[in-house]
């Protein structure tokens, strides 16, 4: 879709009254992760300096314009006793609030921030909100931007911010993609199409019954707080297996996926694990349909066997997992459609993997520079206890001022910092060998 294409769309079509189902992705999160009582969540905030003074209004109005352009940010969403729906809405008046700290001394700041950001909480009907703080005393104003995570994955918030600085530095954002309610109903009528069904006999390959190792088998299942251990390479590691990917044909995705990979099935005992691998998911499965600038929740995890040959180390591990990933179909869109859009019993019969890995890069480069600046460090709340937890063990990685930083989540009922640890310091072992490997 063209600017004018969209623009014309958005014209017809602002408040859509038709309801149209969810995708797979916020399916999961609100099967899996919201707790029984309703889609508690922890709210995905941006936290960001202006570095010249905008006047309240002029960002309610950039707020209201952004949400405009884009229906992922209207989205409404209701149960209809069977089945979640939703619509998108006439935002009316900006979810906005713009709030005088300039009564607040230096070193109350980011407290003060922080309780307005605890009292900003969305929900699935009212899913954005941005908070405007005025700090004076010559401190650069702040602002946070609250999005539900049904409504935005990480690009999208990176998304939602280049667009409120395009219109707050009166440049313009960037042209919109194909409107998420397309998007949706593109896949609700995929999901019906007999090409889907020959994906089946390669998901069900995907999906096997695994137990990693736990320190406390009792504490299984636990909805208590999560805990995380992290670990960073050093710029010069990460730059030198940079480098070593490039030279082989390989990615540093391909690297960071397959230490992850041989460290688990090591620690399983085996030369196999599965993982819950997640994907941008932007890949349309329709001609003519580009989300790549579309705001909503596409990310999700799908399931993938691994093969680690014991024999294979550095490159040649990286390149033999590359190869395995290339053959997952639509980059695993697929196995969402099946299980929660098409219901296939097939698939729901099969246990999850235990193990989920995370490493979406590129979603820093489309962050604003300039007008908004990121603050450091997380102004929002914790994630809501009672929310489910559909992996033992959450594994990220993240590419931050030249270096990778790996982070894993886990239950302390179930494991302890201890193993984290030694599962944290091997795949960082197996990376500083794979540079050192290649150099």
């Amino acid at each position: 879709m063209s600017v004018t294409d969209v623009d014309r769309y958005v014209d017809a079509n602002p408040f859509g009254d038709a309801a149209f189902p969810v995708t797979p992705a916020q399916a999961v999160f609100l099967d899996e992760i919201t707790p029984p009582s309703g889609p508690d969540h922890a709210d995905h905030v941006l936290h960001v300096e202006l570095t010249r003074r905008i006047a309240p209004a002029r960002v309610a109005t950039a707020v209201r314009r952004t949400m405009l352009r884009h229906d992922g940010l209207r989205l409404r969403l209701a149960h209809d006793g069977s089945r979640w729906w939703q619509t998108c809405a006439d935002p009316g008046d900006p979810p906005f609030e713009s709030h005088d700290l300039s009564g607040v001394g230096d070193d109350e700041v980011e407290s003060a921030v922080a309780a307005v950001a605890a009292g900003a909480r969305t929900s699935h009907t009212a899913p954005v909100r941005v908070e405007h703080l005025r700090l004076g005393g010559g401190r650069r104003d702040r602002m946070l931007v609250i999005c539900n995570p049904l409504v935005v994955d990480e690009l999208s918030l990176a998304l939602v911010l280049d667009d409120l600085q395009g219109w707050l530095d009166g440049n313009g954002p960037a042209a919109p993609t194909t409107p998420y309610q397309i998007w949706a109903a593109a896949l609700d009528r995929y999901a019906s199409e007999a090409a889907l069904a020959e994906q089946v006999p390669f998901w069900l390959a995907q999906r096997r019954r695994e137990s990693v190792p736990v320190d406390r088998s009792e504490g299984a299942g636990s909805t208590g707080p999560r805990a995380v251990l992290t670990t960073t390479l050093s710029g010069a590691a990460t730059g030198a297996a940079a480098r070593a990917a490039g030279s082989a044909g390989l990615d540093l995705a391909d690297l960071l996926l397959a230490a992850v990979a041989a460290t688990v099935a090591r620690w399983q005992g085996g030369a196999h694990c599965t993982l819950a691998v997640a994907s941008p998911g932007r890949r349309s499965p329709a001609p003519g349909i580009d989300v790549s600038r579309t705001i909503g929740r596409f990310e999700f995890r799908y399931p993938l066997r691994l093969h680690v040959d014991p024999g294979l180390t550095g490159l040649s591990a990286a390149a033999e997992v590359r190869r395995q990933v290339a053959a997952v179909p639509l980059d695993g869109l697929g196995h969402g459609l099946l299980l929660r859009t098409r219901g296939d019993e097939r698939l729901a019969d099969v246990a999850a993997p235990q193990v989920s890995f995370s490493y979406l890069a590129g979603s820093d480069a489309t962050r604003p520079a300039g007008l908004l600046v990121p603050v450091a460090g997380s102004a929002g709340p914790e994630p809501a206890p009672a929310g489910g937890r559909p992996y033992l063990l959450d594994v990220t990685a993240g590419f931050a001022d030249g270096a990778v930083r790996f982070a894993i989540h886990h239950d302390p009922a179930v494991h302890d910092a201890s193993t984290v640890g030694r599962l944290l310091d091997e795949i960082g072992a197996r990376l500083r060998g794979e540079a050192v490997e290649a150099g």
